[in-house]
């Protein structure tokens, strides 16, 4: 993923407000609204407060790595997928209670 962003901070900012400035993107939160105190792209690089966003790479697909963003304290995540066929096809975002856009 070379030239793709890694890791930001950013002082903390309510989910909503950051994906307003994103009109096509569909939320899927359970009225959740988490402050987000970072955003990466790097599952490894996941603190507790960040937002994990799953880029599709030419030799790697992030969205494998959103289980492990979400052990790793992730309380958002960005995805291109729809949640339905994340499941289907990773089989292991069931066992999270919480929901992501």
């Amino acid at each position: 993923m070379a030239g793709a962003f890694s890791f930001c901070y950013t002082a903390p900012m309510r989910l909503s407000t950051l994906i307003s400035a994103l009109p096509e993107i569909r939320t899927r939160s359970h009225d959740a609204d988490p402050n987000i105190t970072a955003v990466t792209a790097d599952s490894r690089r996941v603190m507790p407060g960040a937002l994990f966003v799953a880029l599709r790479g030419d030799n790697f697909d992030g969205h494998r790595f959103i289980p492990d963003a979400l052990t790793r304290g992730a309380v958002a995540v960005v995805a291109e997928k729809e949640l339905k066929e994340l499941e289907r096809t990773e089989g292991t975002l069931s066992s999270f209670s919480f929901g992501f856009p």
